[in-house]
């Protein structure tokens, strides 16, 4: 009797019972997959093994009331399939829980947040197939999850982890991998606050699709910090990070790309557009997957038309891509400015490291193609030893009058200057280690090391 009370009480939770859809009522009951499979019309089922649930259509989880996933257990998503949250929810295991297809060559949809009622948690869940969509104006933290294989389309959106709400996404200590597009993407109609940390990108954009592995919209902060993206170097279309602003959807927006190992993409770090992004200490191996030279290729890229972008550029590791740095249009593009003090917000301390940069064995270490002058001052270039091997490892208004001047005297390692090694005092003698810290100190961040 006991049990059958439990049953017809749950059964009451619900506000729309059909097999296609089921909506619980939102009258504050607590669901998970154990309770939902209790209910007929929900479409959850127990599964054949143990610890595993079938999800056949689409569940929503009311405003007003809640759902816990389970640890340990295994979700079998059918075609079409997924779990809505508009109330709250708790995704945060111990032991790990998994997201994935029912059978070989179905396609589910997703888990999606659209809650207006709290920030999410997902921890030790792993998504195969299915990806995760964030639309809530609350925020998500993702750390430990997994994701492989995330069937993109219109539907499912472009990443393993697609954001369109204004809700603040936190990614640390993940894995993706042998996704169809991007490992996360952002829509460029909207903007939010995103860090991604110490995450494993491998292997993405597997249709080939000019879906970079991280694509995020530029916002008040994004930092992706510390991350490995690698490429599949059979895949040419693919590439490494972006961060854009192609719509204006971001106003003051700040960027931080620090500390990654980008390597085998088509391209390995671009900027786009209105914003002010600083790109320190990154270390850029053959980002050349490209097969035309001119639609790809760059260790890093600066695209902005509307000549509103300043991007700080400093401590870089950039080796065997077609184009070391590549500038088109911006405001100010840094590279490294020593010649005022280390007070002076314009100081940027260089040591960018340009090592086989070019194409058919012409060498394009920085092409500064825009009309703007660029400092790169302080930086490492090839094995260049006197100014007549520096000038032709730089495309600028030398090369072509329609350019700006880059202006990269004093070089690391002495060219240009007499004496010590940047004949310039100590306080202005900076190792690479230094950089982040630098930005803190200088810029008032509160993003450095």
């Amino acid at each position: 009797m006991k049990r059958l009370i439990t049953l017809l009480s749950i059964a009451a939770a619900v506000s729309s019972m059909t097999a296609a859809e089921f909506i619980t009522a939102g009258n504050g009951t607590n669901w998970n997959f154990a309770t939902l499979a209790q209910v007929e019309e929900s479409g959850v089922t127990v599964g054949d093994a143990p610890g595993t649930y079938v999800l056949d259509g689409s569940v929503t989880i009311a405003a007003g009331d809640s759902f816990t996933l389970d640890d340990g257990i295994t979700v079998l998503m059918a075609k079409n399939a997924e779990l809505v949250i508009d109330g709250t929810a708790s995704f945060d295991v111990a032991n790990g829980s998994t997201f994935t297809r029912q059978g070989e060559g179905v396609v589910p949809h997703y888990v999606f947040n659209r809650s207006q009622e709290g920030d999410i948690v997902f921890h030790n869940v792993h998504f195969e197939y299915a990806g995760l969509k964030q639309f809530s104006d609350y925020g998500i933290t993702v750390d430990h999850c997994t994701f492989r294989y995330h069937e993109a389309n219109t539907t499912n959106g472009s990443g393993a982890i697609s954001i369109g709400g204004t809700g603040s996404v936190n990614v640390t200590n993940s894995t993706f991998e042998y996704n169809k597009r991007s490992g996360i993407s952002g829509a460029a109609n909207s903007s939010c606050n995103v860090t991604i940390e110490g995450c494993r990108f491998y292997y993405n954009d597997q249709q080939n699709l000019n879906h970079p592995q991280i694509n995020l919209t530029a916002a008040e902060a994004v930092m992706i910090r510390c991350n490995q993206v690698i490429g599949d170097r059979t895949k040419t279309r693919g590439g490494g990070i972006v961060v854009s602003n192609l719509q204006g959807a971001a106003k003051n927006g700040h960027c931080w790309i620090e500390n990654n190992y980008v390597a085998d993409n088509r391209f390995g770090i671009s900027v786009y557009s209105d914003q002010t992004a600083y790109v320190l200490n990154n270390y850029l191996l053959n980002n050349n997957t490209e097969t035309n030279p001119n639609n790809g290729g760059s260790g890093i890229n600066i695209t902005d038309a509307s000549g509103t972008q300043t991007t700080f550029i400093s401590g870089n590791h950039i080796e065997g891509h077609f184009w070391g740095v590549s500038i088109i249009g911006g405001k100010d593009i840094n590279l490294g400015r020593i010649d005022v003090p280390m007070s002076d917000p314009a100081y940027n301390p260089g040591m960018n490291t340009f090592i086989d940069n070019g194409v058919d064995d012409v060498p394009y270490e920085l092409y500064n193609n825009s009309a703007n002058t660029v400092y790169a001052q302080n930086n490492y270039w090839r094995n260049a030893t006197n100014l007549d091997e520096l000038a032709v490892l730089i495309t600028d208004m030398s090369d072509n009058d329609a350019l700006g001047e880059v202006l990269y005297l004093p070089a690391a390692g002495g060219i240009g200057v007499s004496g010590s090694k940047f004949d310039l005092n100590d306080d202005n003698n900076v190792n690479v280690g230094d950089v982040s810290r630098l930005y803190q100190e200088i810029l008032g961040t509160g993003n450095g090391e």
